[in-house]
């Protein structure tokens, strides 16, 4: 028997599938590579666009109060190491707050338990690649490259968002429920200061309070609270001096927060308003 032709016909199906498969890899890199490039040149326009706004807004609450630094600048990690872990402990309960009921996040997080902890090495470890001083702005962040494609896409999704925190106040209590597929860009929320510096509780958002303190009980008291005494601070009748309403403050909320965060929030009070931007 002539098994020539059987052979040949193996080895023909053989190298057919490999050139489906090489196909299908160099498909697979052509839209990683597009994909790269949109982040890279695409989306900064629209980065920019959100900071014009937020910068021209002087109504919006003033989200930025806790520091990203930590995950880019390798030195200020080093040198500020006990207050970075604690800034790395509220970032990772903010994005749970943030993005935990998405569904590009569930879906990465099924397949991934310690996504939170593995996206912020993965950004530690891209910006040590790109070296020193590339991050000079936090909007900077958006162009950070990790080389894992499944957290570079979690990485893309929370930088740009889907809705303003402005837009979304503005919306109906049923449109917004739909928290599956309506978030905040990640950058609403972080500053690049140095890690020596204190988160203002007074200034803080509803969502960092939550990733500090844990409880929504214990936030509303926090939210009333730093209105009424900046309200009182700012009373023409001086019923209370700043350094006062700052020591009640203080005194009232102080380690109800997690147990992880110790020495980074600063519970001044001033009579500027906590909801309004200088």
């Amino acid at each position: 028997m002539n098994i020539l032709p059987l052979v040949f016909t193996l080895l023909l199906m053989l190298s057919l599938l490999t050139i489906e498969k090489l196909d299908q890899f160099k498909n697979k890199m052509i839209v990683q590579e597009q994909y790269q490039r949109a982040i890279k040149h695409g989306e900064r326009a629209i980065f920019n666009q959100r900071e014009k706004r937020l910068a021209s807004a002087s109504d919006q609450i003033s989200h930025r109060q806790t520091s990203f630094r930590g995950f880019f600048d390798k030195k200020d990690r080093e040198k500020n190491q006990a207050r970075y872990l604690q800034y790395r402990k509220v970032a990772i309960n903010l994005i749970y707050i943030l993005y935990g009921k998405a569904d590009f996040f569930k879906q990465a997080l099924a397949t991934r338990p310690q996504l939170v902890e593995e996206l912020l090495h993965a950004i530690e470890q891209a910006t040590e690649e790109m070296g020193p001083n590339k991050i000079k702005k936090i909007e900077d962040v958006a162009r950070i490259q990790l080389t894992d494609p499944e957290l570079q896409e979690v990485f893309y999704h929370m930088l740009r968002g889907t809705i303003e925190k402005e837009e979304f106040k503005a919306q109906p209590q049923k449109f917004q429920k739909q928290t599956h597929k309506l978030y905040f860009p990640l950058l609403t929320f972080f500053n690049n200061n140095e890690s020596d510096k204190d988160i203002q509780v007074r200034l803080a958002p509803k969502e960092l309070l939550l990733a500090i303190y844990g409880k929504e009980e214990v936030v509303n008291q926090i939210i009333e609270s730093r209105e009424a005494l900046s309200q009182a601070v700012k009373s023409t009748s001086n019923e209370l001096r700043a350094d006062e309403a700052s020591n009640r403050f203080r005194s009232q909320f102080l380690d109800m927060q997690i147990p992880e965060v110790t020495t980074i929030l600063n519970y001044q009070i001033t009579a500027q308003p906590p909801t309004r931007r200088k």
